[in-house]
């Protein structure tokens, strides 16, 4: 049997097998589908396919982080439900993390909701959140990132008081929408003991977590 990964954009024909091993696990309208996948190409973001004997039994797209250099973000990792335990999920991750590498990239970046242990074997470790804006991040200023991360809200009052300080409107200006509702906290991680006897950082259900990999 032969294995291998190929970029969607190089094998359009196989285009509806891929949009139904991802519907299987998550469950999307075909049309949004298809367009989310026909975004990809070398330039990425890059939806790869694992292949065997010729049929789609896997998926996984590489995209760009932002703020970071030579990193990058795996995501809609992926196996045919008939196919899984076989052992084909790991050698879509080091197919796909091999094709990374050869693109420069040397921190990847992912996160999940219920393999974190799959991933801590592959050589994951916690990490923080990143950014990735796909196919339109080159649209996107960095002013614009730093406001939507959170990370210049002080600048944004002080250049709100500056206007305010500096305008002289005929009329009183409108009153302000109340504060948004501050997201809430991220679950709790608790420390339980692992089998190798090391502790391990296990995620409270239905939590996100992070993970990076240095290639």
């Amino acid at each position: 049997m032969e294995l291998e990964l190929i970029p969607l954009h190089h094998r359009k024909e196989s285009l509806d097998e891929c949009v139904n091993v991802l519907n299987a696990e998550w469950p999307r309208s075909v049309p949004a589908r298809v367009y989310s996948l026909e975004k990809s190409c070398d330039d990425l973001p890059c939806s790869l396919l694992l292949l065997l004997d010729s049929k789609v039994i896997g998926h996984s797209r590489i995209l760009k982080v932002h703020g970071i250099e030579n990193a990058c973000l795996i995501e809609s990792v992926v196996i045919d439900k008939s196919l899984r335990g076989k052992g084909y999920g790991r050698k879509l991750m080091e197919l796909t993390e091999n094709y990374a590498h050869k693109l420069g990239f040397s921190i990847v970046f992912l996160n999940t909701v219920d393999k974190q242990d799959f991933y801590e074997h592959l050589g994951y470790q916690l990490s923080s959140p990143v950014n990735s804006l796909g196919a339109n991040a080159h649209r996107v200023s960095d002013s614009f990132i730093k406001k939507f991360m959170g990370a210049s809200l002080e600048e944004t009052r002080s250049e709100s008081q500056e206007k305010k300080d500096t305008a002289a409107p005929s009329v009183a200006p409108p009153a302000p929408p109340p504060p948004p509702t501050p997201p809430l906290p991220p679950a709790p991680l608790t420390t339980v003991g692992g089998g190798d006897n090391k502790p391990r950082l296990r995620l409270i259900k239905n939590s996100i977590t992070w993970m990076k990999k240095s290639l």
